[in-house]
């Protein structure tokens, strides 16, 4: 009795006669509590803050069982008890599983231990449902922290493996995940896949929070057959690899059907300022299309067919428009999802 609570830049509440608080037996962390204290909404115990988080604690005015005075100096962690007081997904027993969530992303993703406040903030965040498992895991993998230990791409998708599937990688989606990475594809859209995978999905509902999903930043990470093909584009048309702006906006175009597929192929590439600069004649314009439409290298009555049509007086966008239309090019577009 007649203790005092003492909060390093609060002001001093006293545990007794004091009609702002109550208190209530509550569950957190697996442990069983019995004198924890509430403070009712609106009653402005500490002026008109809302603390959360970790506070240095001073209990003094106590005493041992010899009589001697003391003070007990410890570290209080303020929430919203409304969490841990029952409800229809018991969140007070399933405290313990959101803050195992989060260390799990410390321990694999970042490959240390949590520190105190960084565990608090995320657990809470997931908790009220600030924050889905997608969007906090991606706080994790897409952090300054993460990119500064300069990773491979083999180890970043291992750890997402690790992560998001709680299992190694095997050999055949490994190598899939890195031709994406190495085709056009982000990080953050790899990411993506795994944010919004059945596996993902279970590991979320074992921890008893949301999944939720992930929006990439990038066009070019929203639809990966979209990506590969454009970047494809590029090597096969232009002769070079993709530039990031270029790839981001035919694939913006495309995927917000502002062009289609063919017309991004046709006009978009080979009516370019860049191919039409490289002066090709006939013949190599004839094998270019050869290798951007059908996938090949020419053959020989092919190509002749072709030359033949063109000395005849058929245009170079006439040649274009029936190597774009084939089933050969059909068949192409379906490998890539169109």
């Amino acid at each position: 009795g007649g203790a005092v609570i003492e909060f390093k830049g609060m002001d001093s509440l006293t545990d007794k006669g004091d009609t702002r608080v109550k208190y209530y037996n509550i569950i957190k962390d697996s442990n069983y509590f019995g004198n924890v204290i509430s403070f009712r909404p609106g009653t402005n115990a500490f002026g008109t803050g809302v603390p959360t988080g970790l506070y240095s604690v001073t209990i003094s005015g106590l005493k041992t069982k010899a009589g001697a005075p003391c003070t007990i100096n410890y570290v209080i962690e303020f929430f919203d008890a409304t969490n841990y007081l029952g409800g229809d997904n018991d969140a007070a027993g399933n405290d313990d599983k959101v803050r195992d969530f989060v260390k799990r992303l410390y321990t694999i993703a970042l490959k240390r231990e949590a520190e105190d406040q960084g565990l608090v903030d995320w657990k809470n965040r997931l908790v009220s449902k600030q924050k889905s498992g997608a969007e906090v895991a991606a706080g994790f993998f897409m952090s300054k922290e993460l990119e500064n230990q300069k990773i491979s791409d083999s180890e970043f998708v291992e750890r997402l493996y690790l992560v998001m599937m709680n299992r190694a990688s095997d050999a055949k989606g490994k190598e899939y995940w890195l031709n994406m990475l190495n085709s056009g594809v982000t990080r953050e859209g790899v990411y993506r896949g795994f944010a919004e995978s059945k596996e993902f999905q279970q590991v979320c509902d074992s921890y008893h929070i949301d999944r939720g999903t992930y929006k990439p930043a990038q066009n070019r990470d929203v639809n990966y057959g979209c990506t590969m093909f454009v970047a494809r584009l590029y090597t096969q048309a232009l002769g070079r690899n993709y530039d990031i702006n270029g790839l981001n906006d035919w694939t913006g175009k495309i995927n917000s059907k502002a062009w289609t597929v063919t017309d991004v192929s046709t006009t978009g590439f080979f009516h370019s300022q860049e191919f039409l600069n490289k002066n090709l004649n006939d013949v190599e314009y004839i094998k270019v299309l050869y290798r951007t439409f059908l996938n090949r290298e020419y053959d020989s009555a092919g190509l002749a067919y072709w030359r033949v049509q063109m000395e005849n007086g058929k245009s170079r966008d006439d040649v274009l428009k029936g190597f774009a239309n084939s089933q050969e090019f059909a068949n192409l577009k379906k490998q890539y999802g169109f």
